[in-house]
């Protein structure tokens, strides 16, 4: 366990806005660090009961229930596989358990995504960032990353 500084995390090659409800008020519970060249930041993010909903509500609100079968980054933050830097953050780790277990469970699997991209001009993704709420919970797993 280590005390993981925000801005390590949000700090990014991403040339777009980060949510500000996740950015300023959610806590970062685990950091994995994914790929080589171009490094692919994943975050797990818990925001409060009212700041889920009002999430929810403006920013996810388009954003459909979709069944995930695979998983993976959320596979990546729960056992470090594939990261070659992998950090839970002082404190959380109720939070790190209580995430595994719900993604673990088998009739666990709705997500709702959203996906910014900001594209080269030769069409080619640039830059990224990812959302993916846990739906049922206080969870969303933030990944992002460029070139």
């Amino acid at each position: 366990m280590k005390e993981i500084e925000r801005e390590h995390f949000w700090n990014s090659r991403y040339e777009g806005e980060f949510p500000a409800m996740l950015r300023e008020k959610g806590k970062v519970v685990i950091v994995a660090f994914y790929g080589f060249r171009d490094t692919e930041k994943i975050g797990l993010i818990k925001l409060s009961d009212m700041d889920t909903d009002n999430l929810l509500k403006t920013r996810l609100k388009d954003a459909p229930v979709e069944k995930d079968e695979s998983l993976w980054r959320e596979g990546t933050l729960c056992g470090g596989v594939g990261a070659f830097s992998w950090k839970i953050q002082k404190g959380s780790v109720q939070d790190y358990f209580d995430f595994c277990y719900t993604v673990s469970r088998h009739d666990f699997k709705e997500v709702k995504k959203l996906e910014f991209k900001k594209l080269s001009e030769n069409g080619s993704t640039r830059s990224y960032m990812d959302i993916d709420h846990i739906v049922g919970t206080n969870y969303f797993v933030v990944a992002h990353g460029g070139r």
